[in-house]
């Protein structure tokens, strides 16, 4: 048998497995084609429930905002009539007042108080299964008086614990259909929107022939049955349909996405296709080309049967290169190859067991990381809700203040706020954990900084506790905030106090360090590590392992509040660097500090800077409750700096059109005080209107837009900055700067996660005083 054909021979060999391999391969993306489509249907599905979940919402929070009109405490039924009415100017939209017996007061649809009538009997189920002070969205009917189907939304109206109405809100079901419109899904698939009991609310294909039909059949019973799910045969319409539904997580809707089934296999048959007419084109070529290659090595072979010829004929052999290698020098090769693979056998096992103790170690890392990432976050939004309460009792009591010269009163009244200040202290250690609250950052010795406070930590200590400073010459300057540095360093020592009941050692010791690999949450750099080591009873592996949760605590009731850890955490995360803890039982704790060197540039401006975890740097007017220990002066110099007066230098708010604020004469003026929280509203508009301001109201940033477009006179804005919706505080910020140029704004917060770039912009931090307040917007006022 020749060369040529053995070659050919050779290539149908490696081609055929490869070709069978090739079909294996169709049939596994036939399968992940379908796949792929089914987890398309699932996510979109799922998605798509949520977005219905948002919509219905939407509405619920209108009903839930007439629910507190004050018409309603006042029985002025004729005022909220109208004003149910500019919630609902159109009739696919109607507002339905109900008494406590069920009958309907006023429907918008109708004129005044003419259709007096019993409710709805879907309704009155509703309300029976239940219970009458839930809120619920009803299935599907036709409603009589807007003659289509519709569906509704019921909310109690409440006061004092007790229902006195029922409000509902009817909406024609093609509202829905905006919900498909904006999605813009495939042409070809078939989404829809059905209720409670399987019927349809609205669908993307064909509204008018399907709406208001029930599913039955297999595809019902799984609805009912389980929040999600596949089904695969037809529903609705004729042909087969591979179909997923997701249910709405509080009201029981669900929404359904259906493709038909010739659809999923068609772009596997098209991959097939293509697969086949490609193979056959690199079978043509792989044959020529082996034929080719084949006529090349008999060419080779035969010259050198010519030259055996010619050596034995006795003639001269040219030096030609026949392109083989000498097996000696293969054998050579081979020897050498296998040292080397024994010695990169050895190397590879010494650094896989490196790479396997590094990635357990970055794992741990990684997951309490997350953790407290996690705790971090959830801290910070319990102390921006919390805030908000301060901010009301801060006000209030200030107002209260202000309205009562009762020596008795005005006693209470300090007390509150003594207390509303210790609470203003709790919430900055909650921030300072969650690393939401505005740091200062500044070039800081941490060896001076040490020496300015020993002596306070040596007050801390018990008598039979010694303690003992290294500090190695030379240290690095780090970027840091000096006061939580110094609240850090105070809570380990009273930590470490507190485990040496019968006395010890305290070890502080500071020295330079080069991380030349990553460690932890580290990146390789210069850091200044600072451990503080104690001689005392030391930690459990469980107790480790929640040391830095917030509130966790080993110490009896009263004794300790659990956040001196999260803190000292807290600090070492806001200055780039992190804090890890060692301790075994009966062996002592140390606590280590990896905090990051300055760099040159931050040492040659020689100015502070701002955290990239902490609130950016725009000029915070003033901080009214320190969680640290800054005392009188400190914070006084802070706010003269930030151009406002101290709060104990304004005089009492007056009524009337002008007051005495801070020693200035506030003008009139007016004020779109934009806040949703209801209770801050409810003490701020009144301090705002005694001292002579003229105060709009909005309660999100999409409310404000509209009250500015309107034209209404506004001079200044004061603005929270975490609002519900998509436009928060420093969005509206960021417009009035774009469409009002000059108008002034004031924002206020006590958690916020965006940053703010807008210049001109003054902020206020929660809670705020309310004569430095006054001042500020005065100062708004004069710069209009």
């Amino acid at each position: 048998m020749r060369i040529r054909s053995r070659l050919l021979m050779l290539v149908l060999a490696v081609l055929i497995p490869a070709f069978l391999t090739a079909g294996l391969g169709i049939a596994y993306v036939f399968h992940s084609a379908q796949e792929d489509h089914r987890n398309t249907m699932r996510e979109i599905s799922r998605a798509m429930a949520l977005v219905l979940d948002k919509e219905l919402g939407r509405r619920l929070a209108v009903l839930n905002t007439l629910a507190q009109s004050k018409t309603l405490d006042e029985g002025d039924l004729t005022s909220f009539y109208a004003q149910a009415q500019r919630v609902a100017p159109t009739p696919d939209t109607a507002i339905l007042l109900h008494n406590t017996d069920g009958h309907i007061l006023f429907d918008t649809r109708s004129p005044g108080f003419e259709n007096v009538a019993p409710d709805l009997e879907v309704i009155q189920l509703l309300r029976r299964q239940y219970g009458p002070d839930a809120t619920f969205v009803s299935n599907l009917y036709f409603s009589p008086s807007g003659q289509a189907y519709s569906f509704s939304l019921q909310t109690p109206v409440k006061r004092n614990g007790r229902v006195i109405y029922y409000l509902q809100m009817s909406v024609f079901a093609d509202h829905l259909q905006a919900l498909f419109d904006e999605q813009r899904l495939p042409a070809q698939w078939f989404a829809s929107i059905v209720d409670r009991n399987g019927v349809v609310v609205a669908r993307n294909h064909d509204l008018s022939r399907y709406v208001g039909k029930k599913i039955v059949g297999p595809l019902f019973e799984q609805i009912i049955r389980d929040p999600d799910g596949f089904h695969e045969g037809t529903i609705l319409e004729k042909e087969p349909l591979s179909s997923y539904f997701s249910r709405t997580s509080q009201w029981g809707w669900s929404f359904l996405v259906s493709l038909p089934q010739y659809q999923l296999r068609e772009a596997a048959l098209q991959a097939i296709t293509m697969m086949s007419v490609w193979s056959l084109i690199f079978l043509s070529l792989a044959l020529g080309l082996a034929f080719l290659l084949g006529r090349s090595i008999a060419e080779k072979i035969e010259a050198l049967r010519r030259a055996a010829q010619m050596l034995g004929a006795g003639q001269s052999v040219r030096k030609t290169r026949s392109g083989l290698l000498e097996v000696d020098a293969v054998h050579a090769t081979l020897v050498q190859a296998s040292k080397d693979i024994r010695n990169n056998q050895q190397e590879l096992n010494r650094r896989v067991e490196e790479a396997v103790a590094l990635a357990e170690s970055s794992q741990k890392a990684l997951l309490r990381g997350q953790k407290l990432e996690a705790l971090g976050r959830l801290t910070g939004g319990i102390a921006h809700d919390f805030n908000n309460v301060l901010q009301t009792l801060t006000t209030g009591l200030q107002v209260a203040a202000y309205s009562t010269p009762n020596v008795k009163a005005q006693s209470a009244l300090d007390a509150c706020q003594r207390a509303v200040d210790r609470s203003s202290e709790l919430v900055q250690q909650l921030m300072a954990f969650g690393r939401v609250q505005k740091s200062h950052l500044e070039i800081v010795q941490i060896d001076e900084q040490l020496d300015a406070i020993t002596v306070m930590l040596h007050s801390a200590l018990s008598s039979n506790i010694a303690l003992e400073v290294e500090v190695e010459e030379g240290l690095w300057p780090v970027s840091m905030d000096p006061l939580q540095f110094e609240l850090a360093l105070l809570n380990l020592t009273i930590n470490a106090r507190d485990a040496m009941p019968t006395g010890g050692t305290v070890c502080i010791n500071a020295i330079n360090l080069m991380l030349e690999l990553a460690q932890e949450e580290l990146q390789p750099g210069e850091y200044v590590r600072l451990s503080l080591s104690d001689t005392g009873a030391g930690m459990s592996e469980e107790t480790l392992a929640h040391a830095f949760d917030p509130f966790f605590t080993t110490k009896n009731i009263g004794e300790g509040s659990g956040l001196g850890l999260p803190q000292a955490y807290g600090f070492a995360r806001q200055s780039g660097g992190l804090l890890t803890l060692e301790s075994q039982p009966g062996f002592g704790t140390v606590a280590r500090f990896y905090l990051p060197r300055a760099s040159n540039k931050q040492i040659t401006e020689g100015k502070k800077t701002e955290d990239h975890d902490a609130l950016p740097p725009y000029a915070f007017v003033a901080d009214a409750a320190q969680g640290t220990a800054i005392d009188d002066a400190t914070q006084s110099e802070e706010m003269l700096l930030a151009g406002t007066a101290s709060p104990e230098a304004a005089p009492a708010i007056e009524t009337g059109s002008t007051a005495q604020v801070s020693g200035v004469a506030v003008q009139a003026g007016t004020i779109l005080l934009v806040e949703d929280d209801a209770l801050v509203r409810d003490v701020v508009m009144p301090a705002l209107t005694a001292a002579g301001f003229a105060v709009q109201i909005a309660t999100n940033g999409e409310e404000a837009i509209r009250v500015l477009e309107s034209g209404d006179p506004v001079d200044v804005v004061f603005s929270d900055v975490v609002m519900p919706g998509p436009v928060s505080g420093i969005d509206l910020a960021g417009w009035v700067q774009q469409h009002r140029p000059g108008l002034q704004v004031v924002l206020a917060t006590g958690y916020s996660e965006q940053h703010l770039s807008l210049p001109g912009v003054r902020m206020l931090s929660k809670p705020y005083d309310i004569d430095l307040v006054l001042q500020v917007l005065h100062t708004s006022l004069m710069r209009s």
